[in-house]
């Protein structure tokens, strides 16, 4: 649950991110996924 609620916040937010600036978005986004992927499946061990 906690997983996917930290997944759900992560698209949420580079989809905000990337409506004010694209490339930023998707510079922000092409860091952030694995990151935030690795902690969820941490937090889901």
């Amino acid at each position: 649950m906690v997983a996917l609620g930290l997944i759900r916040a992560m698209v949420a937010f580079g989809v905000a991110w990337e409506s004010d600036s694209p490339r930023t978005g998707l510079v922000q986004r092409a860091f952030l996924v694995p990151g935030m992927l690795w902690t969820a499946a941490v937090i889901s061990l």
